[in-house]
């Protein structure tokens, strides 16, 4: 097997392996106060999340200061955008978004924030919440667009750097006092989108001088076909049913809406009787894309408000408030013809208990809340019982306060619970009143790794195959060591190596000590008191199974933070991820680092990888150009004895780090060939090059063994 141009577009080659692993229980964490682990003076919520980056709305106010919410986005709203750092913790990346244009008290995310595909949608709801006029415009509230483009670099203040503003969605039939946007949802094709309008003076109820926001029609728009930055409002569900669309979700298809139609207990506080009870109203998508009313589902007690739908599959959850003083969680099931029937109830003595739910083929998590000098609120964890719908009691998270009276309410985002291989979600937690509950975002997760494999078996070549043109190259060294090469590119496409040696645990690589260099000239004039060696920052990987994992970073200022998912490229010949299988390789033995003392700074690393039928030796040389910037070359050939020949040594260029990567940048040059032989043992090897750049020219250099690798055979020879 060769390496060449034709397969370099697969990063080096594809290799198939089987592996076992054995799933571990977790339980959920509070992993940290995100607010003050950030030591920030202003609060902030969690609007969204995809599976890389959260999204965060920033009041941009006196809000702490004035100890109210009445002045919540008195300036334009701004969304805060955090990535993973190698500790796995949220950090901002340095993004923040603004609405183009922006208005004041636009509450930008403010109540809610969804990534989909290549779009980031975030809601616009305007200054509903400020009972001072003046009143908000309608015409100024809706969903809010941008496209990811990592070109794109922002705006003339420094706003929406690698996110191009797309618009405003905003719906046709709005009310002129009609808030747009407090609830949407996207979910393929669809979108659904709350309208709430103010109504005053309702005597009959509580007296002239009242005033609400009330819920009373859902906007439903669908995604062009040819431009799906496009979207087009399709239809308007209403009712007169006080709360309409306060809550909704889509079936995974959008096949079905189920929207909730609830009764406030505070707004009919002289009203003995609900008649009839809250209801969640389910809608079923036409041959024409209309969605028309199919099924009203009515809980059976009396007295009781249902809201937050958590759809999965053919399972549903949803809250369920019976007045005056108890929660639970319902469960539904849906048949093949599309009807829901109730199938089984969770109950607990919380009148908070219940809201939201977020549900699995296995699992559910919900939330209980508190009233001020009750007990502490709470997140439960329910398993769902095989073979069944029932649910029985995990483990309960408490408020980290542990002090009667704080509420604790969950926001699920991001990978489901359950089956997947890791979870994290966050929580708000209330303290004396509704403004303190955003002094207290927490971040949970089951964050050790639910996986147990063989630590030997990380060894190998990685990438995002969405990346094709860098990698990383780990060596474990110990069950509990390891040391990672990440060669790729510097911001201005230039070619760039970083290296860090770390611990292992639990599945996990953290290096906390990367450096990166420069300094010494390629060839003969190479002098080691040129190197410098500089901290880069830290690096962690974590390993969701035997052959896929993340990496998350935390580099320098020119680098930064991120994050990205890796899959396996090559494993070590003859390590297996099960613990107990010894290999049968004969020539892994030949694997490992090494490098000329005289020539500190440079190195190469060979890896006999598992091709399946010939001993492959995949070469890397991380070294530097004329002017002493770093270069990294690479080369694959079969294994004779004790040399190896690589006919063809490439050198890719061109691609930018980070969120400027993009693969079809990258130009290949074909750089040489080289040879490595072995001397007597495996512990000395000369390496012949002959470049077909001038400026490398032809040469040959002796090298040590620096290291081996835990698991690999005995030296061949």
């Amino acid at each position: 097997m060769r390496l060449s141009r034709s397969i370099f577009s697969g990063f080096l080659f594809s290799i198939l392996t089987a592996f076992t692993c054995v799933t571990v229980a977790q339980e959920y964490t509070v992993v940290e106060n995100m607010i003050e682990a950030q030591g920030l003076t202003e609060t902030f919520l969690i609007g969204g999340a995809s599976e890389d980056r959260v999204f965060a709305y920033m009041p941009k106010s006196d809000l702490l200061d004035r100890g109210s919410l009445d002045t919540v986005g008195r300036d334009c709203g701004v969304i805060q955008v955090l990535e993973k750092n190698a500790s796995g913790l949220w950090r901002p990346s340095g993004v923040e978004l603004r609405a183009e244009p922006c208005f004041v008290g636009d509450l930008l995310g403010f109540t809610n924030i969804q990534k989909q595909g290549e779009f980031l949608y975030a809601a616009m709801p305007g200054d509903y919440i400020n009972p001072q006029p003046p009143r908000l415009d309608s015409s100024a509230t809706g969903i809010f667009v941008w496209r990811e483009d990592a070109s794109y670099e922002g705006d003339s203040d420094g706003f929406n750097k690698g996110f191009e503003p797309v618009g405003l969605i905003r719906p046709e039939g709005r009310g002129p006092n009609e808030s747009i946007g407090t609830v949407f949802v996207v979910q393929g094709e669809y979108m659904a989108v709350a309208g709430i309008e103010l109504e005053e003076n309702l005597p009959d109820v509580v007296g002239d001088d009242f005033e609400v926001w009330l819920h009373k029609r859902v906007f439903l728009f669908k995604q062009d076909s040819q431009d799906p930055a496009i979207w087009r409002q399709s239809q308007i569900i209403e009712s007169d049913t006080f709360g309409f669309g306060i809550s909704f979700a889509f079936d995974d298809a959008a096949k079905q809406l189920v929207v909730v139609a609830p009764f406030d207990r505070e707004l009919f506080e002289n009203v003995d009787d609900f008649d009839p009870p809250g209801s969640l109203e389910v809608y079923e998508r036409d041959f024409d894309g209309q969605f028309q009313h199919r099924q009203s589902i009515v809980y059976p007690e009396f007295n009781n408000s249902i809201a937050d739908p958590d759809i999965l599959g053919n399972l549903m959850a949803a809250s369920v408030a019976i007045y005056p003083d108890r929660g639970r969680v319902a469960i539904y099931t849906r048949d093949d013809s599309g009807e829901w029937t109730l199938a089984s109830t969770i109950n607990d003595p919380s009148p908070f208990f219940g809201g939201p739910s977020f549900n699995t083929e296995n699992e559910l998590l919900t939330t209980a809340g508190s009233n001020p000098g009750d007990e502490t609120g709470y997140i439960a964890v329910y398993n769902r019982i095989p073979g069944s719908v029932d649910y029985q009691l995990n483990h309960r998270i408490e408020h980290p306060s542990a002090q009667s009276g704080k509420s604790f309410r969950a926001y699920f985002y991001g990978r489901r619970p359950g089956d997947e291989k890791q979870t994290e979600f966050f929580a708000t937690g209330n303290h004396e009143n509704a403004v303190d509950a955003y002094r207290g975002v927490y971040f949970l997760s089951n964050h050790i790794s639910p996986y147990k494999f063989a630590a030997k078996s990380m060894s190998g070549l990685w990438y995002n195959p969405a990346r094709s043109g860098e990698g990383f190259l780990i060596d474990v060294l110990a069950p509990d060591r390891a040391v990672v090469f990440w060669f790729t590119y510097g911001p201005d496409g230039g070619q760039a190596w970083m290296v860090g040696s770390g611990t292992v645990e639990n599945g996990q690589i953290l290096s906390e000590d990367v450096v990166i260099t420069s300094g010494p000239t390629f060839g003969s004039a190479f002098d080691p008191h040129d190197l410098e060696r500089l901290t880069w920052g830290s690096i962690r990987i974590d390993f969701n199974e035997c052959d896929s994992g993340r990496v998350s970073y935390s580099g320098d200022e020119e680098f930064g933070n991120g994050s990205t998912t890796i899959v396996r490229l090559s494993s070590i010949e003859g390590i297996s991820c099960d613990p107990d299988t010894k290999g049968n390789s004969s020539t892994s033995g030949f694997s490992g680092a090494f490098y000329n003392p005289a020539r500190d700074g440079e190195g190469i690393q060979l890896q006999i990888v598992d091709s399946g039928s010939e001993s492959i030796a995949v070469v890397y040389w991380f070294t530097y150009d004329a002017e002493g910037n770093q270069v990294w070359l690479f080369g694959s050939g079969p294994v004779d004895g004790d040399q190896m020949v690589f006919d063809s040594v490439l050198r890719p260029t061109g691609a930018e780090f980070g969120r400027g990567f993009d693969p079809s940048d990258i130009s290949l040059e074909s750089w040489g060939s080289a040879q490595l032989r072995f001397g007597s043992d495996c512990n000395v090897i000369t390496f012949e090059y002959d470049s077909d750049n001038s400026s490398f020219g032809r040469g040959s250099v002796s090298l040590v063994r620096l290291y081996s690798l835990e698991g690999a055979s005995n030296c061949p020879l």
